[in-house]
């Protein structure tokens, strides 16, 4: 058990970076516990301008109603409209055409969103609802009832949160986004501290001091995989627990095979990458990289609705994009995480196997040398 203690040893030396992980991890999921009653729906309110070319009396209706919903801005002139886009002042930016009110169609308005907002789309849909409304309510003779309009525009949707009730849901869904946000310091620590044990452990010095032990190459790795184990099962362990803590008790049995498999498959990929690279340096950036790359492209940081396809296409050769997969099939009841979590065991498999052909032929290039 000596070079297992002897590792373990030299990962302690890396105690301040990985409590720093560990630390900031724990903070923000303290500070995105959910506040307030989850069952409360809130309407929100786009920021918005209308620039009517029309004046007509549909035009003039149309803006009042999209007034009563949203909160306008004055209208900027066609030249800016797109550079007060691009600076966020506005979520939307309606034009409505002259000659609107004489052929009322809906593709004949000009919709500039924003398109990093969420509200922009809230916007048009009440457009298209209100376009929708206003053809139902035009008589044969092409007049329009404003009045019944008005009161067709006035119904409100009952809004009801189906599934779990109460503060249960809020608790879920706080879980889901908590092992989620979980992959980031997975694959920060697992690559950074055994990375930088590997590389002290494979130094000229020791390595020259290993080869005079005694000891074969099996057991060296051996006793390294089981050091690097428990490690892993340490990670997996304080997640769990302070995911317990802080949700009152709530996390499955699925999250926590979910985050075993996903440490393992970080575990087979740093197996991989230590058979590559040696240097520190170089494994302290992959980490940075590898670690906030994951993180913005599979759906830790942003939720995947949020991301585009070719992003969530290039997500789909990463293992964290089937990890945020399968706790969103948790979360959502849908019972289809079997294929999501095969494929993180998959990724382990070629990571595995990866590894294990790199040092054979190092081993062998080595042999040569002698």
């Amino acid at each position: 058990m000596i070079v297992f203690k002897y590792f373990l040893r030299i990962l302690w030396t890396y105690k301040i970076s990985i409590f720093l992980y560990f630390g900031i991890f724990g903070l923000i999921s303290i500070m995105n516990m959910k506040q307030g009653s989850p069952t409360e729906y809130r309407e929100i309110k786009a920021e918005i301008a209308v620039l009517d070319e029309d004046g007509s009396e549909l035009s003039r209706h149309l803006t009042a109603y999209l007034t009563a919903n949203n909160k306008i801005l004055p209208a900027p002139e066609r030249k800016d409209i797109d550079e007060q886009i691009f600076m966020g002042m506005f979520d939307l930016i309606v034009i409505i055409p002259k000659g609107f009110g004489e052929n009322p169609m809906l593709e004949k308005l000009e919709l500039n969103k924003n398109v990093l907002s969420t509200r922009s789309h809230k916007v048009i849909q009440e457009v298209s609802g209100y376009m929708l409304l206003w053809q139902i309510s035009r008589q044969p003779d092409g007049s329009v009832d404003y009045a019944l309009l008005n009161q067709a525009l006035a119904q409100k949707a009952e809004i009801e949160l189906l599934g779990k009730a109460g503060n249960t849901f809020g608790k879920e869904e706080w879980m889901k986004r908590y092992m989620n946000a979980s992959a980031y310091p997975i694959i920060a620590l697992i690559i950074f501290s055994i990375g930088m044990g590997m590389a002290d452990f494979n130094n000229r010095r020791i390595a020259f001091r290993n080869k005079c032990s005694g000891y074969t190459l099996r057991y060296f790795q051996g006793q390294m995989f089981l050091s690097q184990l428990l490690f892993g099962v340490i990670l997996w362990t304080w997640i769990i627990l302070l995911g317990f803590i802080l949700s009152g008790g709530l996390i499955s049995g699925q999250y926590s095979l979910n985050l075993a498999v996903f440490i393992t498959t970080v575990l087979s990929f740093c197996f991989f990458l230590n058979n590559v690279v040696k240097n520190k340096q170089v494994l302290s950036a992959i980490a940075n990289i590898v670690a906030l790359g994951s993180s913005f492209i599979c759906g830790v940081f942003i939720p995947l609705e949020y991301l585009g396809s070719l992003v969530l296409k290039i997500a789909r050769f990463l293992p964290a994009y089937y990890f945020v997969l399968v706790n969103e099939a948790i979360f959502n009841g849908s019972g289809d995480w079997q294929l999501n979590m095969a494929m993180q065991l998959l990724f382990a498999l070629v990571f595995l196997l990866l590894g294990f052909y790199v040092a054979k032929t190092r081993q062998r290039e080595k042999a040569l040398e002698i």
